[in-house]
């Protein structure tokens, strides 16, 4: 089995209708969450998702709070939806692979 972990972009492309991604976006969501494998939402992502969908500098007009939370929502409780979150090793990976590939700035998800 494979675990699915969307990013914040695909998030944000199936949540706006407006987005030239988002039918691809929404298409990959559905098939997903309708497929045998798990699909991981990390909470920063979500977060990430949250502060970037409701923000005004960002869009002309923004989605409001409730829409975006309940979007989420709908998403964490699909029977497919589990909680990825950082395990105990996970700042010495990160910091491994920082090192090891010479990652910075924009290599470097957030």
């Amino acid at each position: 089995m494979t675990l699915l972990l969307p990013d914040i972009n695909i998030l944000l492309y199936a949540f706006n209708p407006a987005s030239p991604f988002h039918s691809r976006a929404i298409d990959w969501l559905e098939r997903s969450l309708g497929g045998n494998d798990d699909v991981g939402f990390a909470d920063i992502v979500v977060l990430g998702f949250v502060r970037t969908a409701t923000n005004r500098r960002i869009f002309r007009q923004p989605a409001s709070v409730d829409a975006a939370l309940q979007f989420v929502d709908a998403l964490k409780s699909h029977r497919r939806a589990v909680r990825v979150e950082p395990g105990s090793s996970h700042h010495g990976i990160f910091s491994g692979l920082c090192r090891e590939l010479d990652l910075r700035g924009d290599d470097i998800p957030d």
